[in-house]
């Protein structure tokens, strides 16, 4: 009886083990031909716990993150908030750099006061409407030096777990691709002292950046507003897709859907939805008070040209049109129990491996502390189940753009402070050079030109490719 009862105690034993060492072997390498396919238990300590856990060794040093963004003049309210948001990133720490892209004297000034760390940088494409292109903004993006790129929307506030994510996404062994979407608040309670430094609550008292995280609890719903996802990535040789990323305008929605989507056909990198362990809170509040942020089931404003037009470009390149990724699929970073954890939808884990799950987590409930993190694994996956970030309906409803100006109106736009245009006249067969054109317009800083279409191809392309036309 005593050695039965030895072996009832070492058989589960030796059982957990093997478990453990085989799903070590396995589970690292979450990439096959076919996507991610299995569930990351434990990848890492947090890096500020005493335990002295973490990924083996050797480890990279802290990684230098540049954040990239195209923010509007920082004029009256729109400028409060996009200077609360930059200043929100820049005190993150030392590590991170700020490259505004914009030409308007306002930017300039502003980041002349925040010091060496924030640039401006005038030497992409603008529409002639002031709206940078955002294929424009990914490609000079790509020729920085830093190991982490990230896109932000100039009006999104940034938590310090940003860097711990960041952080651990440089710790991984493959490139990588990840994104996160903002937390949809409408009731933000607090706000920024006078010097920009320090969060306050509705008493002015000074609010420790561990209740803000509280407050932005995985258990809050994330916002599918694409123009305010946060976008981030390796920097490395590796491309982020195949193809080529079409002339978005940015900020006029699908250009973070499109390419998203695309990162993951192309399989070149590791795609990650790190929606739970960043927290990106984005709210406007326009002068009357009221917030101004879209409808959730708006996804495209009407009547709205710039958003006709980036939608017209999802269905004419790449693959959203024909193969839209479910972001429900995607693997999920995860922080519970102070650990970093990739977390998947059991369908797209082979038998083998959820049998395995199955009797790992039974055996794992024993201890509260893994109890706990299972309860927070199961309501970050309850939670993701729900995000439903498909636009492929409102592809079907795709029709080529038209430009809502009048001669008048568009001379007014265009003429520079002499009131000189640049005309020039093309059809569609000519569009290669009309392109090198525009290009070298550009190249030499020079703005006030317009194209006048003589048929439909052509002015269905200058709406595209360069806006800057008459019919």
């Amino acid at each position: 009886m005593k050695s039965a009862g030895l072996w009832s105690i070492w058989l589960p034993g030796l059982l957990l083990i093997s478990v453990s060492l085989y799903i070590t072997q396995r589970l690292p390498s979450v990439v096959d031909d076919d996507g991610i396919r299995g569930t990351v238990l434990y990848l890492s300590d947090d890096e500020d716990d005493d335990d002295g856990g973490g990924l083996p060794e050797p480890r990279k040093g802290k990684p230098k993150i540049t954040i990239f963004a195209a923010p509007r003049p920082f004029v009256g309210s729109v400028g409060i908030r996009q200077s609360r948001a930059v200043r929100s990133w820049l005190d993150l720490s030392p590590q991170v750099d700020v490259v505004l892209f914009a030409n308007h004297p306002s930017v300039v000034s502003f980041a002349a006061s925040l010091g060496p760390r924030t640039l401006v940088e005038s030497e992409i494409d603008f529409s002639f409407l002031g709206t940078p292109f955002f294929h424009s903004m990914v490609s000079r993006s790509l020729v920085s030096s830093s190991d982490i790129l990230a896109i932000m929307d100039p009006e999104t506030i940034l938590l310090p777990d940003f860097i711990s994510t960041m952080n651990f996404a440089h710790q991984l062994d493959q490139d990588w691709f990840l994104y996160a979407l903002p937390t949809d608040v409408s009731d933000f309670p607090f706000h920024m002292d006078s010097e920009w430094r320090n969060w306050l609550g509705e008493d002015d008292e000074w609010i420790k950046l561990q209740k803000l995280q509280e407050f932005l609890s995985p258990s809050r719903q994330r916002n599918c507003s694409d123009g305010h996802m946060l976008t981030a990535w390796s920097n490395s040789k590796m491309p982020l897709h195949m193809g080529v990323l079409p002339p978005f305008l940015y900020g006029k929605g699908f250009h973070n859907n499109w390419l998203v989507n695309e990162v993951i056909h192309s399989n070149f990198r590791f795609v990650v939805d790190a929606s739970w362990t960043i927290s990106n809170i984005y709210f406007i509040v326009s002068d009357d008070g009221q917030s101004d942020q879209p409808a959730k089931d708006s996804v495209v404003p009407q009547n709205h040209w710039e958003y006709d037009g980036n939608l017209h470009l999802g269905t004419l390149y790449g693959q959203l049109y024909f193969h839209e990724a479910n972001f429900s699929n995607i693997v999920k970073l995860a922080k519970c129990g102070g650990r970093f954890m990739f977390a998947h939808t059991i369908e797209n884990v082979s038998p083998v491996l959820q049998s395995l799950q199955g009797l790992w987590k039974e055996m794992l409930l024993t201890s509260g502390r893994e109890k706990n993190i299972a309860d927070c694994l199961s309501t970050i996956s309850s939670l993701a189940s729900t995000v439903d970030c498909s636009i492929r309906s409102n592809l079907s409803h795709s029709v080529p753009p038209q430009l809502p100006f009048d001669l008048e109106s568009i001379l007014l736009l265009v003429a520079d402070k002499t009131k000189t245009i640049v005309l020039t006249v093309a059809g569609y067969s000519y569009k290669e050079m009309l392109m090198s054109w525009v290009c070298g317009l550009r190249r030499l800083r020079i703005k006030n030109f317009l194209i006048w279409a003589l048929d439909i191809e052509m002015y269905r392309f200058c709406i595209l490719q360069v806006s800057n036309l008459l019919a």
